[in-house]
């Protein structure tokens, strides 16, 4: 049951991401990520004031209110004008046609190219997905910093500080704490969900680098290329079966950069919104987001 509801969720923010923005596709996911951990961490700051962080029925009602609420505020008149009204599904359609029709007219060379990286690809993620499901967590920082004071949290109901045996319990943000919980209490406990945040983090590096190179008009056989070797940088191949936070703030870093290029081609107000949720959303995740810059 509370699954379905997870499910759901994800896929209301996608809807609600298509709803303010859906010029293309990777645009759409982009804002969908955001808006997702958004809703997530803002609702665990609400629960935890209340003292019921570890309200699974709480959790599945808070969530939907917050990215409801996003959807009033982006769809309202100041953005109407900025908004291209058009169907998720043909988005889809036109940049899988568009994927083809490249493919189709590039060299030989090149097709082997991508030949081999979709192979390749296809059979990292085949040894992440088996890492994800059928291991435990079991790096060093979250074993005595982050999943640990997660249990904390959910045993006292609240962020509420105690003095634990690692500087990552007592000094290390709290916003992620929401992100990791939020599936494994949809998934009935299940440990193996606090490793989802940093697998998607892992797509939305790949997803944010493709956009950002469009914004700056790199070709798109160049584009595809170059962000397709995200996918095969060692850290983040490791780190995506993980509970590590690193990662994750990789991906809001990449994400606050989409916006912030794509504010200087389109000069559109939204932007500057998503751009400085983004941020604010990186920065409550780890304080070395400033060393960025």
């Amino acid at each position: 049951m509370y699954f379905i509801v997870f499910i759901t969720f994800v896929l209301l923010c996608i809807k609600v991401a298509s709803k303010i923005s859906n010029k293309n596709f990777e645009e759409i996911f982009i804002i969908g990520y955001i808006l997702y951990s958004a809703s997530i961490i803002f609702s665990g700051y609400v629960l935890s004031a209340l003292s019921f962080w570890n309200s699974k029925i709480l959790w599945s009602i808070l969530p939907f209110i917050i990215i409801i609420l996003f959807h009033q505020l982006f769809t309202k008149n100041i953005f109407k004008s900025e908004q291209i009204h058009a169907s998720s599904f043909k988005v889809t359609g036109r940049a899988i046609q568009r994927l083809h029709e490249a493919y189709q007219a590039s060299t030989k060379t090149e097709k082997l190219t991508f030949s081999i990286l979709l192979l390749s690809f296809l059979f990292i993620h085949l040894l992440q997905i088996s890492i994800t499901y059928y291991s435990p967590p079991n790096e060093w920082d979250s074993m005595t910093g982050h999943l640990n004071r997660i249990l904390y949290f959910l045993q006292n109901g609240s962020f509420k500080h105690f003095i634990g045996t690692n500087w990552n319990i007592d000094t290390y943000p709290k916003a992620f704490s929401s992100i990791q919980v939020y599936p494994f209490l949809m998934t009935n406990w299940n440990e193996q969900f606090f490793k989802l945040p940093n697998m998607s983090a892992y797509w939305i590096l790949f997803i944010g680098t493709y956009g950002t190179l469009k914004r700056l008009n790199i070709p798109f056989i160049i584009r595809v290329f170059c962000s397709s070797l995200m996918l095969f940088i060692p850290i983040a191949i490791i780190q995506s079966t993980s509970t590590d936070t690193d990662i994750v703030l990789a991906a809001y870093l990449v994400t606050y950069v989409y916006f912030i290029f794509s504010y200087k081609q389109t000069k559109q107000t939204l932007y500057l919104y998503l751009c400085a949720i983004s941020f604010s959303i990186a920065l409550s995740h780890k304080i070395t987001f400033v060393f960025s810059f």
